[in-house]
C-alpha cells in the first residue's frame, strides 16, 4: 500500500466485515487514529502506535505532525459517508492542503436492513447523535421525520436512546406503529427488537443502537386551502378555507418554521401551517375547553405530529414556548398590544399576521402596529360562492375579512 492518510470506514469494527483494501492499510499503517473502541475491536491486527482521538480538531494536529513517508489509518465505525465524522475531517484537512484517501465501510442502515431484509433507498435517515441536546431537540426529530410519511431510520447515541424515540411516538398518539431496533449490529452482541412503539417506551437499550419506524399516517390532501367540511367542527368559529390560504401565504412560511397560532378556535389554521411546516413546530394557544378539544381531534385526523396545544388565555400563555418564526393571531381577547408585545419580546424579526371581521379590530391592530414602529399592509377578502337551491345555483357571500400583516 502506498504512504499517506486513509479515512477508513470500520462498519461494526468486527474485522469479517471490513474490506481487505481497509485491513490490508491498518495493518501495514505507522499509526492507526480512532475512537478508543474501534482500536480495541481491531487490536488483534494493530501492530503500530495508536492514538485515542476522535475530536476532528485534535486528529488534525496529529496528522499534521506527521512525515510524508507516514502512512496513517484514521478509522470511524459504520460508514465514512453516512453521518460520519470522516466527511467534517475531510473538510479540515482540503482546508489544510493535506492529501488523503477514503476507504467506505457498512454504514448501521445497510446493516439493520440487511438484518430485516428490506431494502432502503426510499428511507428517511436522520441522525441524533450528538445532534440532540435534549428531550425537546429529540421530540422535534422525530416528528419531522414523521411529517414525511416515510419509513424512517434513526441513529441514536450520545443524549437521545431508542426509548426516547418511542416515548415521542406515544405522545403523538402513534403508539401502535411498528419498529424495529437493532443492537450492536453484526457484532457478537447484537440484538434485534420489533414491537409497537408503546410496548417499548419504558425498554433500555445498548449505546450503540439504530431504530427504524415505520410510516406514519400523513394527510394526503393536495394543496393548502382545505374543504371546510373535512374539519371536525363544533360551535367555536372556524376561519374560513379561503381566509386560511390568504392567511398562511401571508405567513410567508419555511418548512422549518416555529409558528404560533394565537387562538387557535378548531385548529383549522393550526392544520394548515403545520402541513406547510413539516420540519418545524406549530404552537396552538386557545383558552376554550371545547375549542381545545377540537384541536385535538383535528390534529389526529390530520396527522399534523409537528403541533402542540396548549390551553390557556394570551399573553399568559405563551411565555414559556418556542421562540416564533411567525406568528398567526386569530382571536386576542382585547390583548392584542400585550400578545404583540410578548412576540417580539421573543423574536423581533418575528413575521405577525392578524385577521379582523371589525373595523374596530382592524383600527386598533394598525394603531398598535404604528406604535410599534412596525411596518405592515392590510388585504381585505371578500369571497362568494355557490350554494345549490333546487335546480340553480345561488350566489352566497361570506362576511369579508382584513388581513393586516407586518412580515
Amino acid at each position: 500500500m502506498k504512504k499517506g492518510i486513509y479515512l477508513i470506514g470500520c462498519g461494526s469494527g468486527d474485522k469479517k466485515y471490513i474490506s481487505s483494501a481497509a485491513l490490508d492499510v491498518i495493518k501495514a499503517a505507522d499509526i492507526v487514529i480512532g475512537a478508543g473502541r474501534l482500536i480495541d475491536c481491531l487490536s488483534d491486527i494493530i501492530t503500530c502506535k495508536t492514538r485515542a482521538l476522535y475530536m476532528t480538531e485534535d486528529i488534525v494536529k496529529e496528522l499534521k505532525g506527521c512525515s510524508d513517508d507516514v502512512m496513517a489509518a484514521v478509522i470511524f465505525s459504520g460508514d465514512t459517508g453516512f453521518f460520519s465524522g470522516a466527511g467534517k475531517l475531510g473538510k479540515r484537512l482540503d482546508e489544510e492542503g493535506i492529501a488523503y484517501e477514503v476507504l467506505p465501510g457498512i454504514s448501521s442502515l445497510q446493516m439493520l436492513s440487511a438484518k430485516i431484509m428490506e431494502d432502503y433507498q426510499d428511507v428517511n435517515t436522520i441522525s441524533l447523535h450528538g445532534r440532540t441536546e435534549n428531550y425537546e431537540d429529540i421530540k422535534h426529530a422525530v416528528t419531522a421525520a414523521l411529517m414525511t410519511g416515510k419509513k424512517s431510520f434513526f441513529l441514536t447515541g450520545g443524549k437521545a436512546h431508542p426509548e426516547d424515540i418511542f416515548k415521542v411516538l406515544v405522545e403523538c398518539g402513534l403508539g401502535d406503529i411498528q419498529t424495529v431496533t437493532g443492537e450492536d449490529l453484526f457484532t457478537d452482541k447484537e440484538r434485534i427488537v420489533r414491537g409497537r412503539a408503546c410496548e417499548l417506551a419504558d425498554a433500555s437499550f445498548s449505546e450503540l443502537s439504530v431504530v427504524v419506524v415505520y410510516a406514519a399516517p400523513v394527510y394526503t390532501g393536495v394543496g393548502r386551502g382545505i374543504p371546510d367540511d373535512e374539519f371536525i367542527r363544533g360551535s367555536v368559529p372556524m376561519t374560513k378555507r379561503f381566509v386560511r390560504a390568504s392567511v398562511v401565504s401571508a405567513l410567508r412560511l419555511s418548512p422549518s418554521d416555529t409558528v404560533w397560532d394565537v387562538g387557535a378556535g378548531t385548529g383549522s389554521v393550526s392544520v394548515e401551517i403545520a402541513l406547510s411546516c413539516p420540519e418545524g413546530t406549530v404552537c396552538a394557544i386557545e383558552k376554550d375547553t371545547e375549542g381545545v378539544a377540537l384541536i385535538k381531534d383535528n390534529k389526529r385526523k390530520f396527522s399534523c405530529m409537528n403541533m402542540e396545544i396548549y390551553e390557556g388565555e394570551a399573553p399568559a400563555a405563551l411565555t414559556e414556548l418556542p421562540v416564533p418564526d411567525a406568528v398567526f393571531i386569530g382571536g386576542s381577547s382585547g390583548k392584542l398590544e400585550e400578545i404583540l408585545k410578548t412576540v417580539y419580546e421573543k423574536n423581533a424579526q418575528a413575521r405577525a399576521v392578524i385577521t379582523a371581521v371589525t373595523y374596530e379590530t382592524l383600527n386598533a391592530s394598525t394603531e398598535i402596529f404604528d406604535r410599534l414602529n412596525r411596518d405592515y399592509e392590510v388585504t381585505q377578502i371578500s369571497v362568494t360562492e355557490t350554494a345549490h337551491r333546487g335546480r340553480y345555483h345561488m350566489l352566497q357571500a361570506q362576511n369579508p375579512v382584513f388581513i393586516i400583516s407586518a412580515v
